[in-house]
């Protein structure tokens, strides 16, 4: 018997007996997620790969974190955050730091011109 996709459907290995299959139909699709949860230990798999690799190695499927609800806000407040706002920011740090440059820049100066005395006679060439 042919399957809807035009393929053959496998034989299912002997172990899937430790298992409860839950067939869930995607909504807007024809197509079905499957789910199975072992019958013992409770845990649950997403995919038949996952639980061959626990029947054969033993290593259960690992979940990834549930994204809190702080995560998220952040997320979404580095979207909304556009180049006007980078702009107002980068004269505001700008504006922040103008007293200091100045004042380096004038010390800078004064030192640059107070850094080199002028020998005798060539301050006397400059008055001539």
């Amino acid at each position: 018997m042919m399957s809807k996709r035009g393929r053959r459907p496998k034989t299912p290995p002997t172990w899937i007996m430790h298992w409860d299959i839950r067939v869930k139909k995607r909504p807007n699709s024809d197509r079905v997620d499957k789910t199975y949860r072992h019958k013992v230990e409770g845990f649950q798999c997403r995919s038949l790969i996952e639980v061959a690799r626990y029947e054969t190695q033993g290593i259960r499927p690992r979940r990834s974190k549930v994204k809190t609800k702080d995560k998220e806000e952040s997320r979404s407040r580095t979207k909304t955050v556009t180049k006007e706002m980078l702009v107002a920011e980068r004269k505001e740090a700008a504006e922040d730091m103008r007293p200091i440059v100045e004042d380096f820049l004038s010390q800078a100066h004064y030192k640059q011109i107070h850094m080199v005395k002028p020998r005798a006679t060539e301050s006397a060439m400059l008055y001539m």
